[in-house]
């Protein structure tokens, strides 16, 4: 039995689905392939285990495992009604071509992710300021 479905054992009873996610970093792709080959085998011995219900079921638990470099992950879960349904958990917009910079569109992903779309015109107004706290250091 894989390690990864003892810890879940008598923690999730019957989850709806199994996302194998990687963190955005330079050795994504090689981590993304592996995630690729690993998801069938992971989610049959999950459905062995009955972590897993047989088919993909959205109103279940969602079981998450997150690697962060090869061999080392994370693993939990959360409620179908608490968990982003986006790929690797972020709305990708098309990057504008008359964009001024990639940090109006994070901007963007977040005013759709952070404020629903009725309060946009209370709470985004002309002259409000924004910054972008990932440069700094």
């Amino acid at each position: 039995m894989s390690p990864i479905v003892g810890m879940l054992i008598g923690m999730i009873d019957r989850g709806g689905e199994l996302p194998v996610k990687v963190s955005d970093t330079n050795e994504r792709k090689k981590l993304m392939k592996f995630c690729r080959k690993l998801t069938v085998p992971l989610s049959t011995a999950m459905r062995e285990q009955k972590v897993l219900i047989a088919r993909e079921n959205a109103p279940r638990p969602v079981v998450h495992v997150f690697f962060i470099a090869p061999g080392c992950c994370y693993v939990g879960y959360s409620f179908s009604h608490n968990n982003s349904h986006f790929y690797m958990c972020i709305p990708r917009l098309r990057f504008p071509a008359d964009a001024p910079s990639r940090s109006r569109l994070k901007l963007e992903e977040a005013f759709h992710v952070f404020i629903s779309a009725d309060e946009w015109e209370e709470r985004l107004a002309r002259g409000m300021h924004a910054v972008d706290l990932s440069d700094i250091a």
